[in-house]
């Protein structure tokens, strides 16, 4: 198992350059084409009675001056939910400071997505930031527009 796992990665490394802690992919067609098609891409915790997590398992750098394109979305597909009383969340953690912990607190990091200053997410109804929820009554485009106004009131106060 090793031996594979070693093999991997030596496949990984040669399919990117690492530059001050960060990767530049050499050849993007070649990941999509070899690595990314019917593998499956998230990692996720189950636990019960506790908030679960999952995140893309893929990392993008970005350096200024580079030529990668800046923008980018995943999709999310959710097939079934067997919990009645489940809910869910998408939003985004900031690498820097989310850190999601069963259980959250202070000192513990936060819960789920949206229960720290470092991560916002969308239930469907509510954007969730700072263990906060505000409601969203207007549509798509209100909820575009007011994470644009927290996070870039956010990226202000640092």
């Amino acid at each position: 198992m090793r031996q594979i796992a070693g093999q991997v990665l030596e496949v990984l490394c040669s399919l990117c350059l690492g530059r001050q802690g960060g990767a530049v992919r050499l050849n993007q067609d070649l990941i999509y084409e070899s690595l990314l098609p019917n593998r499956d891409l998230l990692l996720q915790t189950k636990l019960v009675k506790q908030p679960g997590s999952m995140r893309p398992n893929l990392f993008v750098g970005t350096k200024e001056g580079g030529n990668m394109y800046s923008k980018w979305y995943f999709e999310l597909a959710i097939v079934s939910i067997e919990s009645p009383g489940a809910s869910i969340r998408v939003g985004w953690g900031n690498t820097e400071g989310y850190d999601a912990q069963p259980g959250g607190g202070p000192g513990w990091g936060a819960a789920a997505l949206g229960d720290d200053l470092f991560s916002y997410a969308f239930d469907g109804k509510s954007l969730w930031i700072a263990g906060r929820e505000k409601e969203i009554t207007a549509g798509v485009s209100s909820i575009f527009y007011l994470l644009d106004r927290v996070l870039l009131g956010y990226k202000n106060k640092r």
